[in-house]
């Protein structure tokens, strides 16, 4: 039986769970397979153990396992393994996911149903140290590519697709995985944005991929990231923040995206970095940052596009953020209020309820946090469902026994 997919998986000190991803994947319904692991060695020198954890499913010939002489870096480790791919298809599976075994059954489907795609990735069901959540970026079914981009940079340029099934043929034009100076800085979402460029991108709205959260005191790759000092942190989005508009500004010449179009993804784009600014470097904005959003505000108002209050709602709510950290609480509530107006999304929505509740305007905030809740069907509504919890017992409202 020739392969058909080739899977690379990335380790790192994996050995407590890399056989159950391994497990997952080499009983997929779809078996025409490789498996290649890459185990990046620790930077002490000491034992890794993943390659024993690994030795029970040698038998199986589709599985083939090598050492790096050195340690790469995670980011770096993903860009080496695309020299393995032999194969049509391919995917990437971080080395502690677990994929359903339908996964690859259901992407290849996807694929095959619409041949001018390049990759097809489904939802993801979060689990370990957080009650399961269902992660999703959903993407217009039959939409034209620009819509497609548009919506991928509305959900904040999440990467979720990197995970999904890729046509090879796709390696001729993305330039390899991206690698830095900065411990692989958010290049997962570079990467997505790289693919969206070249070709149509599928989402399939189905709960078949399982990513693994760990506790707070578990430092994980994206969390070793957020431990930079402030500088290296500032370094890393800089750099991040240019390679983003330059793949933002190939990916719409590709797709001979008209004017209007345009500055409506750069809008997008700019929601998206500077909230990533606040999430990895500070949560307050620099002059600069506070130019773009309001230049940005500036293209969504002059937009005829529905999306556009989506995209302006996404912009209030990064300056709202500012306006806490700031600790004006009056310029935090007024941009909660027009993240609200502009477009109803549950974060808009969300911020809304939450500065009714600072206010001390509980039935307002209620009524805002219910909303949220109906709405949020693909969002993680915990949070609402929080503060709807704590304006009950502020009211007294929790249940008689």
């Amino acid at each position: 039986m020739t392969a058909t997919v080739t899977v690379c998986i990335p380790a790192y000190r994996a050995a407590s769970f890399i056989a159950q991803t391994v497990i997952g994947v080499l009983r997929q319904t779809h078996s025409d397979l490789r498996v290649v692991v890459a185990i990046d060695p620790p930077d002490d020198g000491g034992p890794c153990g993943t390659a024993t954890a690994l030795a029970p499913l040698m038998a199986d010939r589709r599985l083939s396992v090598r050492t790096n002489p050195k340690r790469l870096g995670w980011a770096e480790n993903v860009n080496s393994m695309l020299r393995d791919v032999t194969t049509p298809y391919f995917c990437f599976l971080p080395h502690d996911d677990i994929w359903s075994p339908l996964y690859l059954e259901r992407l290849m489907a996807a694929l095959a149903a619409q041949p001018q795609a390049i990759i097809a990735y489904c939802d993801i069901l979060r689990f370990g140290a957080t009650p399961p959540t269902r992660k999703s970026v959903i993407l217009p079914q039959g939409a034209n590519r620009v819509t497609g981009l548009l919506h991928f940079l509305l959900q904040g340029t999440e990467a979720q697709m990197w995970r999904g099934l890729t046509r090879a043929s796709a390696l001729a034009r993305v330039p390899g995985f991206p690698t830095d100076r900065h411990l692989g800085f958010v290049v997962e979402c570079e990467y997505a944005l790289a693919l969206h460029g070249v070709g149509a991108v599928v989402h399939v709205p189905q709960t078949h991929y399982f990513k693994r959260i760990y506790a707070q005191d578990t430092i994980s790759a994206s969390r070793a990231r957020m431990l930079l000092p402030l500088e290296d942190c500032r370094l890393g989005w800089q750099e991040h923040d240019r390679r983003m508009q330059r793949l933002l500004g190939e990916a719409l010449d590709d797709m001979q995206a008209e004017a209007a179009d345009r500055n409506l993804c750069m809008a997008a784009k700019e929601s998206a970095l500077l909230r990533r600014f606040q999430q990895f470097v500070q949560p307050a904005l620099t002059p600069p940052e506070l130019s773009r959003a309001e230049a940005a505000l500036q293209l969504c108002a002059a937009s005829a596009d529905p999306v556009a209050g989506q995209v302006a709602a996404n912009l209030h709510l990064v300056l709202q953020a500012h306006w806490q950290a700031q600790g004006n609480a009056l310029n935090a509530a007024a941009a909660a209020r027009d993240a609200w107006q502009a477009g109803s999304t549950f974060g808009s929505v969300l911020a809304h309820a939450q500065a009714l509740a600072r206010q001390d305007r509980p039935l307002e905030a209620l009524e805002r946090a219910t909303e949220a809740m109906r709405i949020g069907h693909c969002d993680d509504t915990r949070p609402a469902q929080v503060l709807i919890d704590e304006i009950y017992a502020g009211l007294g409202w929790g249940v008689q026994t």
